[in-house]
């Protein structure tokens, strides 16, 4: 049973890794598109809120292999202060586009070129977005 079970894991694994998988959405970042009603802080979330009331979206992991990324798109990516955690921002510029950022506040520049294998993302909440403005 035990080595049954370790295959599956792994099977599903390789897959969910590969092909795709379902994941919800439980923050406030990508208000209204995302989690319209949602009003609470992601920690003061009831198990309803963050399972049945939550968003879910499939996470296309073929396409971002194939670095199929336009702009518009939503993706879902590891987040550079904490490794266990996923977030979710949408594609405003690709490599070579020219971005005008927050300047002067969170982003030290008006403007920046977006280098080639790199992606400038936003949440559409831009209030209480962490993307890559900051």
């Amino acid at each position: 049973v035990a080595g049954e079970v370790t295959t599956a894991y792994f099977c599903f694994k390789a897959v969910s890794s590969s092909v795709g998988c379902i994941n919800s959405i439980s923050g406030k970042s990508m208000q209204p598109t995302l989690n319209p009603s949602l009003v609470c802080k992601v920690e003061e979330m009831t198990l309803r809120q963050k399972w049945i009331e939550s968003d879910w979206v499939w996470v296309n992991c073929w396409r971002a292999m194939k670095h199929k990324v336009d702009r518009g798109n939503l993706i879902v990516y590891v987040s550079p202060k904490n490794p266990e955690e996923l977030l979710i921002k949408r594609v405003i510029a690709t490599e070579g586009d020219i971005v005008e950022t927050n300047g002067g506040g969170d982003y030290p520049l008006p403007r920046v070129r977006i280098p080639s294998g790199h992606v400038w993302v936003q949440g559409d909440n831009r209030a209480v977005s962490v993307d890559s403005n900051k």
